[in-house]
């Protein structure tokens, strides 16, 4: 029988190696994502606050409301799933 320890070994490090690097690549992706989510949410939300004050009493969003359409288009914006 042919040692075969050598390519165990070698085949083991590539495969450790490569999932280190694609842990490594997914967490900057995610959080530059996060980033971009939570940078979108507070502007878009503060417009909508600053948009709301102009608006009758009777039509006036609640902060709930404001809170979910903020959240949706930061979501939409930063193209998270």
């Amino acid at each position: 029988m042919k040692n075969t320890k050598g390519f165990i070994i070698i085949g083991l490090s590539i495969i450790i190696g490569s999932l280190i690097i694609s842990l490594t690549i997914f967490n900057k992706n995610y959080s530059a994502k996060e980033h971009c989510y939570k940078r979108n949410y507070n502007s878009i939300l503060n417009a909508y606050k600053k948009d709301n004050s102009y608006l009758e009493s009777t039509v006036k969003y609640t902060i709930k409301q404001m809170e979910a359409k903020s959240a949706r288009k930061a979501l939409i914006m930063c193209r998270i799933k």
